[in-house]
């Protein structure tokens, strides 16, 4: 676990080249640990040289936490922009390729304004508070089908869930198998991303990790070409499939087949892939903390149920709004975000130029004493007496890097939450052991068994082990 108050040795801030060259594989491996690493070695600030073999000057990489920096890197919109989410990458034609080269994170300029402009009008907050009673409907009926009394995979489940909301809600899709079909193969595709394996060997050797991605990502898009036609008769506001089937250059002229696409997988992927593991996570520490989950049983138990509650008075649960809030503090869906420099600008009192990298960290921002007292503790009380600026709390980014799913996330944690422990209590396997892994964002490693029971408000501590307790206080009664 973190310790946030060991002292810090600031004796350089900037690490020779081999130093950089472990600490930014050690980035890609586990970028959560490295950040970690980092800040209690070098402190708020740290910076090394990459050398690289098309270049004279060696690339520039900045870490950097805290709020100041934050705001720093985050409102400087013109010469910095997002660096990439996923490297696997394929020959020209392939659809490894295709992605690699065009998603959202890779587009820029006019094209990327556009996606930006038509793409995000159905995730609006208008929007997406519109969906509320839409969203309470699916999410009761898929849940009450979850087994009860015998285990279950907690984040599989929620992963299906999550799929199946936004799926129907943000892209018009309501074939329950295609759902299925399409959120399996954006979830290969993702995981394999983060495999080292499939750099290891990136060969298209049948069962190599490499091999399965690039199926996933040629059968996805099949699938995406399909949906996109498919949705060329709505109109670009009604969902993000018809927005993309409507999206052009600015002139009136289509984007390319490959622009499509790629925005099409990061929209996919990204729509679920947060508020599945943000709804697990949330569950588990509410079921490691016995007290905590008392004290949202007693609000929950205070209002209609959730076919009855409206988006007004979910929004009005003091106490789940501090749970959920507390819940991406602790594990933010975007613990830590790189950014490419496009132009020379200063940050940090540091000179960068093209091509330079930077690094933030929400995760460890989330951690600062100075802003947060016991920054290891799950502790939503915390949230009657503070207000942190956007850029001491960011677990969606801040300002214009914002992420615009934020307001859909949010809402879909709430309703899950209430409509969940309204109907069951979670039991963990006697002996479980809880780790996770970073693919993207801070997910499960591996299967999270429980069992469902019809609640009964019957909250009692349960023993777990594992690396969970990397990312928050162990409580005492575990």
């Amino acid at each position: 676990m973190l310790d946030v108050g060991t002292t810090i040795a600031r004796k350089r801030g900037k690490m020779g080249p081999l130093s950089g060259c472990r600490f930014v594989i050690e980035s890609f491996h586990n970028p959560i640990r490295f950040s970690e690493r980092i800040y209690q070695r070098f402190g708020p600030i740290a910076e090394f040289d990459m050398p690289t073999l098309r270049r004279h000057r060696p690339r520039k990489h900045l870490f950097i936490v805290g709020p100041d920096h934050n705001r720093e890197v985050l409102r400087n919109t013109d010469a910095i922009r997002p660096s990439g989410l996923w490297s696997l990458d394929g020959p020209p034609g392939s659809a490894l390729h295709a992605i690699q080269h065009h998603y959202s994170f890779k587009t820029y300029g006019q094209t990327h304004s556009q996606i930006v402009q038509v793409v995000n009008r159905p995730l609006r907050r208008s929007r997406v508070e519109g969906h509320f009673e839409r969203t309470k409907e699916i999410v009761q009926s898929e849940i009450a089908k979850w087994p009860r009394s015998r285990t279950i995979d907690l984040y599989h489940e929620v992963r299906l869930l999550a799929q199946r909301v936004s799926f129907a809600l943000l892209f018009g899709e309501n074939d329950v198998a295609r759902i299925r079909k399409l959120g399996e193969l954006a979830f290969r595709y993702n995981r394999g991303n983060w495999n080292p394996f499939s750099y290891l060997f990136p060969v298209k050797a049948m069962g190599t990790p490499y091999h399965r991605t690039w199926q996933a990502a040629e059968t996805l898009r099949s699938y995406i070409r399909d949906w996109i036609a498919e949705a060329s008769v709505r109109s670009p506001d009604d969902d993000i499939v018809a927005a993309f089937a409507h999206v052009n250059d600015g002139k009136d002229n289509p984007l390319p087949a490959e622009n499509i696409f790629g925005g099409m997988v990061f929209y996919t992927v990204a729509s679920y892939e947060s508020i599945s593991s943000m709804t697990t996570w949330a569950l588990l520490l509410l079921v490691l903390h016995p007290g905590v989950m008392g004290q949202l049983l007693d609000e929950l138990s205070m209002v209609p149920k959730v076919d009855d509650i409206d988006h007004q008075g979910l929004s009005g649960l003091r106490f789940l709004d501090a749970v959920v809030k507390e819940v991406l503090r602790l594990i933010p869906p975007t613990a830590v975000a790189q950014f490419r420099v496009f132009e020379r600008c200063e940050i940090s009192s540091r000179t960068l130029f093209a091509s330079d990298r930077i690094v933030l960290a929400p995760h460890m921002t989330h951690r600062l004493p100075e802003i947060y007292y016991a920054p290891m503790r799950f502790h939503p009380e915390r949230w009657f007496t503070i207000s942190p600026s956007q850029y001491e709390y960011l677990p969606f980014m801040a300002g214009a890097r914002r992420c615009p799913g934020s307001w859909f996330g949010t809402d879909f944690l709430k309703v899950a939450l209430a409509a969940i422990l309204f109907r069951y209590r979670i039991k963990l396997n006697p002996g479980t052991r809880l780790d996770w892994r970073f693919a993207g964002t801070t997910i499960p490693r591996g299967p999270v068994p429980v069992q469902l029971v019809e609640q009964d408000r019957l909250v009692q501590s349960q023993s777990v082990t594992g690396s969970i307790f990397d990312l928050f206080e162990r409580p005492a009664s575990t």
